[in-house]
């Protein structure tokens, strides 16, 4: 008897829950819901029930008398408009707060905002069939998830005293083509642009310090990007599957590329990865089908596993003289690889796995390194990074005095043509990829000013480059 009344009392308790946030409000006056503060005289627009509380137009009143007491209308509540169907909303000047989910799930095609606005909560216009918005000036954040899945949304004006775009803002808004981030902007959060498949162009202001997980994932026809140097964090997943990236300006300042950021990039042919950036992540390039050149700048340490697999049409990379280690499997696919320009004196570490001795040569794939790290016996270690084409007809070029030493490190010692060059001097044109910087400069060497490189010595950023 206890224990059923104890359940009994459990779901008196919900019953009263959910009847308190079925009708969740003070007074109703001329077809609006508010909830009322006495203390400080203002009231808040709400809801009477789910779904559907207002249908028409709905003329938001500046104030309201109840009970003898007049009261400031400040405020539209959490979800006060969520799932409304044909409705349209006048907000007077005396609202300062928009809150969560007020205008989600609502067919809303157009709406103006009052200046007085200050503070919009997360996923206010969720699922929103807006086409264009002028959000008010005095907001300083777009919220998580604010325009996500408006999948009409054309057109967003932000205010220039926004700082911070949140988690998913425009994630899913797929007609979503033309957007201003403004300078003041300081943060875009994960997944903030993700799934704007109209979105060709935008631009990155030199606030913006970091840039989230998967912030433009799947923008299908986004077709370049410069990060400026204010850019030190650049999250995993950041433009995976921008198939129409071509060309990307990269900060000089960032601090690692991480896992997938890149991933099946189709149309990237070049890259320059800054030297701030120590390490370059898994998968960071895989798939991009077009790259051909990728030059690693002086300071960059490591390249993870697979950071450029199934790169077909890859054929030159640079690795810089700080260069220590190069994971297992970081090249592999990339048979058209045929010039490699080492620039460590010391032969980089190579990435390894281990193989029962009696497989090698049997379709495990790998070459040898001179000997495990632990000896098993019984088992070879083999290292994939990259694939035989490569090894047995590419060119290794490394520095004239570090040829032996590369004839004699585990694993280097497979390539069959090893050679020497002067790192002090300038390479061919065809192993030299162009800076990322929009800033490019290019001079003859008479220090006139080109264009584009001519044939000859060339000045380019002050590094000499011979065109043959």
């Amino acid at each position: 008897m206890k224990c059923f009344n104890l359940k009994c009392s459990f779901v008196l308790f919900l019953f009263l829950v959910c009847a308190s946030q079925l009708w969740a409000h003070d007074c109703q006056i001329d077809g609006i819901f508010y909830n009322l503060n006495k203390q400080t005289q203002t009231a808040e627009v709400t809801y009477k029930e789910r779904p559907y509380s207002y249908y028409g137009e709905v003329h938001i009143p500046d104030k309201i008398t109840f009970n003898g007491m007049d009261y400031t209308v400040t405020c539209i509540g959490d979800s006060a408009f969520c799932g409304c169907v044909q409705v349209k909303v006048t907000i007077p000047e005396s609202v300062t707060k928009i809150g969560d989910y007020a205008f989600s799930k609502i067919q809303l095609s157009e709406i103006e905002f009052p200046q007085s606005i200050q503070e919009m909560g997360e996923y206010v216009f969720a699922r929103c069939w807006l086409y264009s918005v002028t959000l008010p000036r005095n907001i300083t954040r777009i919220e998580r998830g604010s325009f996500y899945k408006c999948n009409n949304l054309e057109e967003v004006n932000i205010p220039d005293g926004v700082k911070f775009i949140g988690d998913s803002t425009f994630c899913d808004s797929k007609n979503l083509c033309d957007i201003n981030i403004p300078n003041a902007v300081e943060s875009i959060g994960n997944y903030a642009f993700s799934g704007c498949e109209s979105l060709t162009d935008i631009n990155i202001p030199s606030s913006v310090e970091s840039i989230g997980s998967h912030a433009f994932r799947n923008c299908l026809r986004l077709r370049k990007i410069a990060l400026p140097n204010s850019v030190r964090y650049l999250g995993e997943y950041a433009f995976y599957n921008c198939g129409s990236l071509e060309t990307i300006a990269m900060s000089n300042n960032i601090q690692s590329i991480g896992k997938c950021t890149f991933t099946y990039c189709g149309s990237l042919q070049t890259i320059n990865i800054p030297g701030a950036a120590t390490s370059v992540g898994q998968y960071a390039f895989s798939q991009c089908s077009q790259l051909q050149e990728v030059r690693i700048l002086e300071g960059v340490q490591t390249i993870d596993r697979f950071a450029f697999n199934d790169c077909r049409k890859l054929s030159t990379v640079i690795f810089p003289c700080t260069m220590t280690k190069i994971e297992d499997y970081a090249f592999e696919g990339c048979n058209a690889l045929s010039q490699i320009y080492c620039y460590s004196a010391i032969p980089p570490e190579i990435g390894y796995h281990t193989v029962k001795q009696t497989d090698v040569g049997l379709g495990s794939g790998g070459f040898m390194v001179k000997a495990p790290r632990k000896y098993v016996e019984g088992l070879v270690s083999v290292s994939e990074t990259f694939t035989e084409p490569t090894v047995k007809t590419g060119v290794l070029n490394v520095p004239y005095g570090s040829i032996e030493s590369y004839r004699n490190a585990d694993f280097w010692h497979n390539f069959v043509n090893i050679t020497g060059f002067d790192t002090s001097q300038s390479l061919p044109v065809n192993a030299v990829i162009m800076p990322n910087s929009v800033e490019m400069k290019i001079y003859d060497i008479n220090g006139v000013q080109q264009d584009a490189p001519k044939r000859g010595l060339n000045i380019i950023n002050g590094r000499k480059v011979l065109v043959e």
